[in-house]
């Protein structure tokens, strides 16, 4: 397995964070989940380099065929969703974050996959969940992890960042950050809070306290981004159902 579909990304973390490790079950609505996942997918682009905003908070991703170093390919190269997406980006160049979160949050790729299920798939590619089936044979197939402490992991550094943001928040990468401000964007922080016997407000401020440095100018260029999901998120409440 090559070394990029090793590494889990912001897409793969928001997936593990949205579902519970033993059943599968999840713990937001997969709208929900699909927002955070496009937000995610937009902010490692932008963390690793594949994209960049524009003078207009333009989002432009690099060229079909980028230069590669040591004859490596890019850390997305096989990695469907990001493929995905920067064909979308290249497609549509200059679209604002919000405008591509909510896009991909319901976009079906060409191959008719979702964000949520192209995700999911890379899980299951990396042996990370594998198909538990349904309950009592109805409702949405569930993917429970192989090795459930694995698959805590992303929510147990979470937690651990969180908790000790005044303190710690030099070990947080970029990608901690802007995952802290997706999971209130969310609102994971009550399943986050259930699964480690902690109140929800403890967690909630923990989590705001690590998402903090969002608001400096370091982090100009993914700044919108939990505002973004934020956004795409509370236009989900307002949609009837169905539609």
């Amino acid at each position: 397995m090559q070394q990029q579909h090793r590494v889990l990304r912001l897409p793969d973390l928001i997936w593990l964070l949205g579902h519970d490790e033993h059943t599968g079950n999840p713990f937001v609505a997969e709208p929900v989940v699909a927002a955070g996942i496009a937000g995610g997918v937009i902010a490692d682009l932008l963390i690793g380099g594949a994209a960049w905003i524009d003078g207009h908070n333009g989002v432009v991703a690099v060229p079909a065929v980028p230069t590669t170093v040591n004859h490596r390919p890019p850390w997305f190269a096989g990695i469907p969703v990001f493929e995905a997406a920067l064909d979308q980006i290249r497609r549509h160049p200059h679209e604002t974050i919000p405008s591509w979160v909510d896009y991909l949050r319901r976009y079906h790729f060409d191959d008719q996959r979702t964000v949520v299920e192209m995700v999911r798939d890379h899980l299951i590619f990396v042996r990370m969940i594998y198909d538990v089936g349904r309950a009592f044979w109805i409702g949405p197939r569930r993917f429970a992890a192989g090795d459930a402490n694995r698959a805590a992991a992303a929510r147990v550094r979470l937690l651990h960042l969180a908790d000790n943001h005044h303190t710690d928040l030099g070990r947080a990468t970029d990608a901690d950050i802007v995952l802290a401000g997706i999971a209130l964007a969310c609102g994971m922080q009550r399943s986050l809070a259930d699964k480690a016997g902690l109140s929800v407000d403890l967690v909630e401020h923990g989590l705001a306290g690590l998402a903090a440095p969002l608001n400096g100018h370091r982090y100009d260029h993914l700044r919108n981004v939990p505002a973004a999901v934020g956004q795409s998120v509370a236009a989900l409440a307002q949609t009837p159902a169905g539609a």
